[in-house]
This record gives structure tokens, C-alpha cells and sequence, in this order.
């Protein structure tokens, strides 16, 4: 997924009255986080140049940055309680992830799952 594609998914999900490089801004500075995080590399994403890069996290972990996304636009907008909902789901799905990919890192990737 691209930054593009998040906040179109964020805006359908959650109409809001804040401009694209706000939301592109928040979500560039999380994946400079993330790619930090995992690769231990600093790389900074910026907005608008960045804007259709492919992000770190693979398809499947989307809504992480949606997540992040939302809780943000809820933060600004001080709705604290949905804010709470939003940071629950990003820090589970985080965690989910990270532990895949730490998986990944000791074990090389799965070729077999479930068989029977």
C-alpha cells in the first residue's frame, strides 16, 4: 500500500475536515518510525515526495497504518475515548506483526503451514 491509498481508506472510513498533507505528514512520519524499527535504518519518508512509495509493512498489515491514521485524526479532533479504541487496535496489530517478522528474521520464512 501507498500513503495515498491509506488516506483515501481513512477519508471513506472516516470523513474529516483535514487536508491531505496533514494525514500524509502523520503517516510518513510513522513510517520512518517503522522502517527504523525493522531495518534499523534511517530513512526519512516525506510528504508529498513519497506519497506513492510502497510502504513497509505488507498489505496484509494495512491497517496498522489506518489505525494510526484514525487515532490521529481523533487526537486532533479530542475525541480521546474513539482515540483509545484506535491505539488499542494499531498496538495489537503491531505486536502481531512484529512478532511474524521476528519469526521470520530467526526461522527464514514458513513454507508449510497446517498440512493436516
Amino acid at each position: 500500500m501507498t500513503v495515498s491509498e491509506i488516506i483515501s481508506r481513512v477519508n471513506t472510513l472516516n470523513p474529516n475536515a483535514f487536508d491531505e498533507e496533514t494525514k500524509g505528514q502523520a503517516l510518513c512520519s510513522l513510517e520512518s518510525r517503522l522502517i527504523y524499527k525493522f531495518t534499523g535504518k534511517e530513512q526519512r519518508f516525506t510528504y508529498p515526495e513519497d506519497v506513492k512509495t510502497e510502504l513497509i509493512l505488507p498489505d496484509r498489515y494495512a491497517d496498522v497504518y489506518i489505525y494510526h491514521l484514525s487515532a490521529m485524526l481523533c487526537f486532533w479532533n479530542r475525541e480521546y475515548e474513539e482515540y483509545n479504541n484506535h491505539v488499542a487496535q494499531y498496538n495489537a496489530l503491531l505486536e502481531k506483526y512484529e512478532k511474524e517478522y521476528g519469526s521470520i528474521q530467526k526461522h527464514g520464512k514458513k513454507r508449510f503451514f497446517n498440512l493436516f
